[in-house]
């Protein structure tokens, strides 16, 4: 039990992370993230900065499509924050 509380409470502060991954992405481009671009990546990739993981951020190459070749590494990276931990 105490290892279900624990995961619970660690998915629950991701979530928060996220929370405030929106809002300061808000406040400093004026608008949320799009669901998605032009070119298929989510929101998530325009968040990375606010959540600890400007490195992965600088990997995308935004001008061409998602699954590019050139993004490879950045679709390899797993991001924690992002994976719930039960």
């Amino acid at each position: 039990k105490v290892r279900e509380a624990a995961a619970r409470m660690s998915c629950s502060n991701n979530l928060k992370q996220l929370g405030l991954a929106c809002h300061n992405h808000h406040d400093s481009k004026g608008a949320l993230p799009p669901s998605i671009d032009a070119n298929g990546f989510s929101g998530m990739a325009y968040l990375l900065p606010f959540i600890e993981q400007q490195n992965v951020y600088n990997l995308i190459n935004f001008t061409v499509r998602e699954n590019n070749a050139a993004n490879s590494a950045a679709r390899a990276s797993q991001i924690k924050t992002l994976i719930c931990p039960s």
